[in-house]
C-alpha cells in the first residue's frame, strides 16, 4: 500500500525530526517523545510509521545513504558515494557512534550498510563498480556484504575515535585502500 502525500510528509517529518535531534544528542539519548515533540506529532502517530526508534534509525540511514545509478559514474564509485554521504551526516553519526553508549549500534550500522550493499548489487548486476563486482563475483555474497560492512562501520568509528584524525580526504583514500585490502585478501 503507497502512502498518501501527506502520510509522506508526516513520515518525512519524522525522519527529519530524528535528523535534527542527532545534531545534538547521542541516539541512545534520543527518546521517542522527544521525536515526537520536534515532528510536532502525537506517539500514536509515530508508531503508525515507525515500530520504535530502531526502525526510525533504519529508514534515516537508508535514505541517508540511498542513491541512484546515475549517482555512480566512472568519476564517483560506491566507497566514494558512501564516504561523501558519511561527511556529509558527519555530525548526525559522531552521536551514532562517538557520543552513543549504546554498543549495539555498531551492529545495527553493519546490518544496515549490509542491506545497502546487497541491494545495491542486485539493482546492478552488471555493474564494473569493484564493490558491487566484488559481491556479485562472491560464492556468499551476504557474508561478503556483511565483512564489507564490518570494514566500512570498523574503519568509521576506528577515524572517529583515533584522537589524531586524518582529513575528509584522507577518510575517502582510507576506505578505499581498506577495501581494497578486503578484495585482495578474497582473491
Amino acid at each position: 500500500m503507497s502512502l498518501t502525500r501527506k502520510q509522506q510528509r508526516t513520515q518525512l517529518d519524522i525522519l527529519t525530526a530524528l535528523k535534527i535531534l542527532l545534531q545534538t544528542h547521542p541516539f541512545d539519548q534520543i527518546t521517542i517523545a522527544m521525536i515526537c515533540e520536534q515532528a510536532l506529532i502525537h506517539h500514536s502517530t509515530f508508531y503508525r510509521y515507525f515500530t520504535d526508534k530502531y526502525a526510525l534509525l533504519q529508514a534515516f540511514i537508508a535514505d541517508a545513504f540511498s542513491y541512484s545509478e546515475s549517482d555512480l559514474s566512472p568519476a564517483t564509485d560506491f566507497v566514494t558515494l558512501i564516504s561523501d554521504r558519511l561527511l556529509a551526516n558527519w555530525t548526525v553519526f559522531e552521536n551514532l557512534t562517538r557520543y552513543n553508549h549504546a554498543h549495539d549500534i555498531y551492529y545495527d550500522l553493519i546490518q544496515l550498510f549490509s542491506r545497502l550493499f546487497s541491494q545495491a548489487a542486485v539493482a546492478n548486476p552488471n555493474s564494473q563498480e569493484p564493490i558491487i563486482k566484488l559481491i556479485l563475483q562472491s560464492p556468499h555474497p551476504d557474508y561478503a556484504t556483511y565483512g564489507l560492512a564490518g570494514s566500512i562501520v570498523g574503519t568509521f568509528i576506528k577515524w572517529n575515535d583515533d584522537p589524531k584524525p586524518i582529513s575528509e580526504g584522507d577518510l575517502k583514500q582510507l576506505l578505499k585502500d581498506v577495501l581494497a585490502d578486503y578484495q585482495q585478501q578474497l582473491q
